[in-house]
């Protein structure tokens, strides 16, 4: 994790708990709120297949977002206001899945903090703007009261994920020493 990744994400939640919500909401309200986050997983499956670094936004009608991020399997687990879990009830989804102009896919630490990753600004979107958008989603869920592991998308659509990044090379191998 980035030097500055922890000081962000904890100011990022304070300023979540305390500006997000209802106008009348109270500062106790919106703790109580963080009180009451249960746990949500789930697996998201692009054209059927596990895609690692695809970020998972469930939208409520009024309060916090909730934010996770796929990993090799597909699976993912939901965050509120930085901490784990959501809260219960009933959520657009929206899934996003950007590639910087190196190839780098651009997950949640990137995106995330007062500092985000520049290359944010010029990445694409490589999912269709049918699920990328608010307004357009057609994917929903509801989160029971006690939580759920089983929040589970499967998604028509075609990506063509980057192919990894590749390292340095590797230096060739030291001549042997004559004597």
């Amino acid at each position: 994790m980035k030097a500055r990744a922890p000081l962000s994400i904890g100011l990022l939640a304070v300023l979540l708990a305390a500006g997000c919500g209802q106008p009348e909401d109270s500062v106790d309200d919106r703790l109580a709120k963080l009180e009451a986050l249960v746990p949500v997983s789930g697996v998201v499956k692009i054209g059927g297949k596990a895609v690692p670094g695809v970020v998972v936004t469930f939208i409520p009608e009024e309060w916090a977002p909730a934010h996770g991020e796929t990993d090799e399997e597909g699976k993912f687990s939901l965050i509120t206001a930085a901490r784990p879990g959501a809260i219960p009830g009933d959520y657009k989804v929206v899934l996003s899945y950007l590639v910087a102009a190196d190839g780098r896919v651009l997950g949640l630490e990137d995106r995330a903090g007062f500092v985000p990753d520049p290359a944010v600004a010029t990445a694409t979107e490589k999912l269709p703007p049918s699920i990328t958008s608010f307004e357009n989603t057609p994917l929903a869920a509801t989160i029971p009261d006690g939580g759920t592991t089983t929040l589970d998308f499967e998604v028509d659509a075609q990506l063509d994920a980057p192919a990894p990044t590749p390292g340095p090379s590797p230096e060739p191998p030291a001549e042997p020493a004559k004597d």
